[in-house]
């Protein structure tokens, strides 16, 4: 798999990126490649990122459940679900190295946003969280609204890590 972030997306790094309430942001366009030959693709969307200092997210992998999901199921792939919430566990794919802590992060009020917002990724790691749409990119013009969605996504967390 090969990725990259060109020059005009450095530069809009530079001029969004900054300091919201003290913590890092960035939102850019991020390309990647996977597959060889007549199976490579490229896929390129938009991510929001942020830096929370002094919080620790233990690494985990929130994407919206695919087919071939249920399929990695039977060959012993982790899905970390919840039975109070069946309905956010049939949508979303949840993994994580430490499963305990994954759940201790992911509050009710966490599982209730992502059970009534559709297609989002998010990915934690330390102090770091990013979450995008797969092949989805963020025009100029609907980049408040990425933001403001964005920005929910970190207070959760932030609420959850407290």
């Amino acid at each position: 798999m090969t990725s990259h972030i060109t020059l005009a997306e450095l530069l809009l790094i530079a001029a969004i990126g900054g300091a919201e309430d003290g913590e890092n942001l960035a939102i850019f366009d991020y390309t990647y490649t996977s597959g060889y030959g007549e199976q490579r693709h490229s896929y390129r969307q938009t991510v929001m990122a942020f830096r929370l200092p002094g919080r620790v997210l233990p690494i985990f992998c929130l994407r919206p459940e695919r087919v071939w999901h249920d399929v990695g199921a039977w060959f012993g792939q982790q899905d970390i679900n919840f039975d109070r919430w069946p309905a956010f566990s049939s949508k979303y794919l949840l993994q994580g190295r430490n499963e305990e802590a994954v759940r201790k992060l992911f509050t009710d009020d966490v599982i209730a946003f992502y059970h009534q917002t559709k297609g989002l990724s998010t990915e934690g790691n330390g102090e770091w969280l990013m979450f995008y749409r797969h092949q989805i990119t963020v025009a100029f013009l609907n980049l408040p609204s990425f933001m403001k969605e964005g920005l929910k996504i970190r207070a959760l967390f932030d609420s959850a890590t407290s």
